[in-house]
């Protein structure tokens, strides 16, 4: 039975993380906000916290995003009294249209009470999708994963030595852990396209166009690899694939590349603060990489018509672009010969990206949102439409099909869209995306976090279940 305060919802807030070593940072910024303020404050692994929904004391939920997808998860934390609070982690670099109804829908929309928006073009671009109908939910905050790349680039200038050439990949899609088939599926699901929030026809015109996109890029990104390998041997090259990203086609590549390796520990934020060079294609970390004053590249041939529209404009202007690959070797090797310039770039644009970025505030900007909407709220009856209920069926569907993916020749008798489940890389996508989390790494984490943010107060730390965790003031 969830305790109760008189008159008002308890002063908690969970913040589920789904990606780990991406989101952890910024949220731990925000926590320390909360914790200041009185609250206390449950974060980790987003699966862990959301399965407890029901039994979980009435509070606040901070999710990093309202995927029409995950619609039922949304129901169930407001259908048992909490309030929901949202920020898109994956929000700064977004296709406006098709991917923006499949970040947002009308129904999750309603459900939040706000929605903080990284910058103003951010916001823009939504109400582009939605119109104003919801502009009222919708504040511009700047984010907390943005003031932590703020926070790196200060201490990064007063003690990181630049040791190696970084490739971050993004294709996710194309090279997915669960295969073509699985990511398909998963991408269909987040689209709500069974609840009825996008069309199949308009979901799938984006998934394949999207796709061609990244299989047209994955030829030259592979032969790039190789030729700074071989162009560049005392270099020491670090290659770090999306999470999402299946290793098995980097690993056969660089076998024969001495001073490749593929690194997939830690944040890309701390791979960054040491690469002398970023390269890139559509990824956010171009934008961190310019934040702090990290040479950053990207490798885009001319592009089919087909495909064209896809192009990521906001990365591809935060980045020094080459067309060919006999360029971007040349201008290298002049680089990293002595020490010219890779084309600055113009950080007024990422001023338009990310609002006030900084002043580091966007957890107090968060955070007051939270409370004023707070302090007016009085506790609401539980709603009880079935969500719970539908929630636990598809888990223990879920577990079955995934034993039964053990049986011989599963791909060939399952039902199609069961085909690409696969109990080995259901557990290996899970690990990439969450990896364990002890108590004495958390800790270590947060200590960065609070020396850098100059937090003076002291926080008690407790378990609260695996890989998830309860801070508040001593």
């Amino acid at each position: 039975m969830s305790k109760k305060r008189k008159g008002l919802l308890n002063k908690i807030i969970y913040i589920p993380l789904e990606i780990i070593d991406r989101e952890i940072d910024g949220a731990l910024l925000l926590s320390l906000e909360a914790v200041s303020r009185g609250w206390k404050v449950v974060i980790g692994s987003q699966r862990k916290i959301t399965e407890s929904i029901e039994s979980n004391e009435l509070g606040v939920y901070f999710l990093k995003s309202i995927t029409p997808g995950q619609i039922n998860l949304q129901k169930r934390i407001v259908n048992n009294g909490n309030l929901l609070f949202s920020q898109d982690a994956e929000g700064l670099l977004q296709r406006p249209g098709m991917e923006y109804k499949m970040r947002f829908c009308k129904n999750s929309l309603k459900l939040a009470k706000k929605v903080f928006f990284w910058g103003e073009k951010q916001k823009s671009d939504f109400i582009d999708v939605f119109g104003t109908e919801f502009e009222e939910k919708c504040e511009v905050t700047g984010s907390p994963r943005a003031d932590h790349w703020e926070l790196i680039s200060q201490e990064r200038e007063e003690k990181y030595i630049p040791k190696y050439i970084l490739i971050a990949t993004s294709f996710g899609n194309e090279n997915h852990a669960l295969g073509e088939e699985g990511q398909y599926n998963l991408s269909k699901d987040e689209a709500g396209i069974k609840n009825g929030s996008n069309s199949l026809e308009e979901f799938n015109k984006y998934f394949n166009d999207t796709y061609q996109l990244g299989m047209f890029l994955i030829p030259y990104y592979k032969k790039l690899v190789i030729e700074l390998s071989k162009n560049f041997p005392e270099e020491k090259i670090i290659l770090r694939p999306h999470p999402s990203e299946s290793l098995q086609m980097w690993q056969e590549l660089i076998k024969v590349l001495d001073n490749v390796e593929i690194r997939t520990d830690g944040s890309i934020i701390d791979w960054l603060s040491e690469s002398k060079v970023l390269i890139q294609y559509g990824s956010t970390c171009a934008i961190q990489s310019n934040i702090l004053n990290i040479p950053t590249v990207t490798l885009v041939p001319e592009l089919p018509k087909s495909i064209k529209s896809y192009d990521l404009e906001d990365s591809r202007r935060a980045s020094t672009v080459f067309t060919n690959l006999n360029d971007l070797v040349t201008s290298f090797r002049e680089f990293l010969s002595n020490g010219s310039y890779l084309s600055p770039i113009d950080k007024n644009y990422i001023d338009k990206l990310i609002f006030e970025r900084n002043k580091i505030n966007s957890s107090e900007k968060i955070m007051d949102a939270i409370e004023k909407i707070y302090k007016n709220i009085k506790i609401t009856k539980k709603f009880k439409d079935g969500t719970h209920f539908k929630y636990k069926f598809g888990r223990f569907k879920q577990n079955i099909l995934l034993i039964a993916s053990l049986l011989p020749f599963w791909q060939k008798l399952a039902p199609k869209k069961y085909r690409h489940l696969s109990l080995k890389s259901f557990l290996y996508y899970k690990k990439r995306k969450q990896p364990s989390l002890s108590l004495y790494d958390f800790k270590e984490r947060l200590k960065v976090i609070k020396k850098l943010s100059s937090f003076q107060n002291d926080i008690r730390v407790k378990v609260y279940k695996k890989d998830v965790f309860l801070l508040d003031l001593v």
